[in-house]
């Protein structure tokens, strides 16, 4: 993001431990991108993201974060009115998303779509729709697309940002036109929309 995004003034990495291949892809990216000033702009920080303190002005990022740390970064995203983009991985617990699929499936046959409807959703497509809908409560803006699966296969990204109205409620006069903080769209933007909301594109 700090790439695509020269607005962007910093990113903070949190993670339990560092890699041993950070510096080095850093620095790759450093090298290729000399105007992103990416060695003063990012800082790295050992830590658990539940310490995490977002703000409004923070966009939340997080990347095939395994099971309930996605929920968990989704939680700190609704409860700071955070930007927030999520590329989900290892769903757990599909045991609930199960019933959910089924519920929704039957809701979409009850539509009588006379075949031509969207195809039967997986426990973990369920799942994710779940958390675009507990965004959408929370007051977001809320998009679902994906990424080439030649970049990876799990490959749904969950956005959102906190819509205009519920800015304005909470006294956020610093939002885009869309709810977003300064730089959240155009950055939102470069990612492909997808229908998956809907339909299977994946496990």
């Amino acid at each position: 993001m700090l790439i695509l995004n020269p607005r962007l003034s910093s990113a903070v990495v949190v993670d339990r431990r560092k890699p041993d291949s950070h510096e080095r892809l850093v620095s790759s990216l450093a090298n290729a991108f000399p105007a992103s000033r990416l060695h003063a702009r990012l800082r790295y920080v050992e830590a658990s993201i539940a310490d995490a303190t977002p703000t409004p002005c923070t966009a939340l990022v997080s990347v095939h974060a395994c099971g309930d740390l996605s929920d968990l970064v989704l939680k700190l995203a609704a409860e700071a009115r955070s930007p927030v983009a999520v590329v989900p991985c290892c769903h757990q617990g599909l045991s609930k998303a199960r019933a959910f699929a089924e519920r929704l499936n039957a809701a979409l046959a009850d539509e009588g779509t006379g075949g031509s409807g969207p195809s039967p959703i997986c426990p973990s497509v369920a799942m994710d729709v779940a958390r675009l809908e507990l965004l959408r409560r929370a007051g977001f803006h809320v998009h679902a697309r994906t990424i080439p699966r030649e970049i990876t296969p799990k490959n749904r990204v969950i956005v959102g940002a906190v819509a205009a109205a519920a800015a304005a409620a909470a006294g956020d006069d610093k939002d885009d036109e869309d709810g977003a903080s300064p730089g959240w769209r155009s950055v939102a933007d470069t990612i492909p929309a997808s229908p998956w909301k809907w339909h299977v594109v994946g496990s």
